[in-house]
């Protein structure tokens, strides 16, 4: 696995803002990709203890990446239990509800079209190359944010905060074709109709987001324009952008913040996807818009029927 110590060096660059925060370091899972060449990764998320990445894909798949040795221990499941269609393109893990020995885990369908997009929450075992995975409940996110009937729907999931005594875990979901990004609970719910920004770059194609909850920014990937946005939701605006696309199609983003770690995972299309792994350094001084496109808030939200709790008992 990659070093969590970056060199002094690199990390006072970084720091006086003369090189980009995230410095590539190895491929995760060749040979695995190389094996399934048919999956398209989508969404990703990394276990909160550092130990495996969770992906799905284009398919409906989920797929399991092993940390501790990124070469074997890999594994995926071509169908969840208890999730309708395919398409899924988030993934977001909620520390309240995540335990070494009940993990569990939040995806999302895209809900493109005249398709719900449909938040699932998922138990899941991963050890040693062996998986398993069901839907434990779900939640129509139709009622949460803008009707999409024209749209190509949620292309990214991203934890705001966590889950803790009786308030709701809060993800941040972004709309591929406006690059616009909502809050939504994990019970289907709007936080209210200010909680909308603008994905970062004035552009559409957000397919990646992340957030710090200690820096209060969100980190989202603009793949029409193969870069990294940095947004400070509390500002209404972007900080800083930093170009790392390959433009192989990347579609997802995570990081790491404790371990100092990036993953990127790029689509494939056919030709085999690619999870890599940078060695990451928070940036110092993100605390001044480079833009001033503002808010997208007062927006009408669809109003759909949810889906109850517990649906799945």
């Amino acid at each position: 696995s990659p070093t969590s110590e970056p060199t002094t060096r690199w990390e006072s660059e970084v720091a006086q803002g003369k090189s980009d925060p995230f410095r590539f370091f190895s491929k995760i899972g060749e040979e695995f990709w190389d094996d399934n060449k048919d999956l398209e990764a989508s969404g990703i998320d990394v276990a909160p203890d550092g130990s495996h990445l969770i992906l799905v894909s284009d398919e409906g798949e989920i797929i399991f990446l092993n940390l501790r040795d990124y070469e074997s221990g890999h594994c995926k499941i071509s169908s969840i239990s208890g999730v309708d269609g395919d398409d899924l393109e988030g993934v977001a893990i909620d520390p309240g509800a995540w335990d070494p020995d009940d993990m569990h885990v939040y995806i999302v369908h895209e809900g493109a079209d005249d398709d719900d997009p449909i938040l699932y929450k998922v138990s899941y075992e991963f050890n040693d190359g062996r998986c398993s995975a069901r839907v434990v409940d779900s939640a129509n996110l139709e009622g949460a944010i803008p009707c999409m009937k024209t749209s190509n729907g949620i292309e990214s999931l991203g934890l705001k905060s966590a889950s803790s005594g009786g308030d709701p875990a809060v993800f941040f979901v972004g709309i591929q074709d406006t690059g616009n990004v909502y809050e939504v609970t994990s019970e289907g719910e709007s936080t209210g109709s200010d909680s909308c920004y603008e994905g970062g770059m004035g552009g559409d194609d957000i397919s990646g987001a992340t957030y710090s909850s200690k820096y209060g920014h969100l980190w989202s990937y603009v793949e029409s324009k193969n870069s990294i946005a940095v947004v400070d939701p509390a500002q209404d605006c972007t900080v800083a952008t930093y170009r790392i696309g390959s433009g192989m199609d990347e579609e997802g983003l995570a990081l790491d913040f404790e371990h100092k770690l990036l993953y990127m995972a790029v689509d494939g299309q056919g030709d085999g996807s690619v999870v890599s792994v940078y060695n990451f350094t928070y940036p110092q001084g993100l605390d001044e818009c480079i833009d001033s496109r503002g808010s997208c808030g007062g927006f009408q939200v669809c109003g759909g029927k949810k889906r109850g709790n517990n649906f799945f008992g």
